[in-house]
């Protein structure tokens, strides 16, 4: 008689790989233990906003911290404005535009906002862990580190990059006001 086995089930294999889930990704291994006590409804509008934003291919992970060392744009930003998960997520070339990647969990202290919506207020210290298109991941990290960038994608003013353009900006602004 001939067995038609799908998977093979190794234990140790298994072990091994919560193990390294836990270490390695601690915020994934809390998603996935939030994620398994979601009603069915809440697991089929993650999954189409994880294929909206960001196809159907398996989604690349990351964690990152609101802090000085991880972001320290956002840190300044949210020291005088306010900041949400849809600013936040906005392509830094199109503000119009989201990008490829959801935030699946942010961790404030002790309290855990699964699948937090777009209105969703951010935090210097929230740990984010994000899903979503490398390239996602990367434009992503123009706004957590360039103040110019996260202003545009925030606020949809451009603002000049550079010292001298900045310099430059304010001495014409100075002018015009006096003249």
């Amino acid at each position: 008689m001939a067995l038609d086995v799908d998977s093979v089930f190794v234990p140790t294999d298994l072990v091994a790989r919560e193990a390294l889930a836990r270490i390695v990704h601690p915020n994934f291994w809390r998603f996935i233990e939030e994620a398994v006590q979601q009603d069915d409804e809440w697991a089929m509008r993650t999954r189409d906003q994880l294929v909206e934003r960001c196809g159907r291919r398996v989604p690349k992970r990351d964690v990152i911290t609101l802090s000085d060392a991880e972001a320290p744009a956002v840190v300044r930003w949210l020291a005088d404005h306010e900041l949400t998960v849809g600013a936040l997520l906005r392509d830094s070339d199109d503000r119009s535009r989201p990008l490829p990647v959801r935030i699946l969990l942010i961790v404030r202290g002790t309290e855990l906002i699964l699948t937090p919506d777009d209105d969703t207020s951010l935090c210097v210290g929230d740990q984010l862990l994000l899903a979503g298109k490398g390239d996602g991941l990367i434009d992503l990290s123009e706004a957590l580190f360039y103040p110019a960038t996260l202003e545009y994608v925030a606020t949809a003013r451009v603002v000049p990059s550079t010292w001298v353009w900045r310099v430059l900006t304010e001495r014409r602004r100075a002018g015009s006001q006096t003249g």
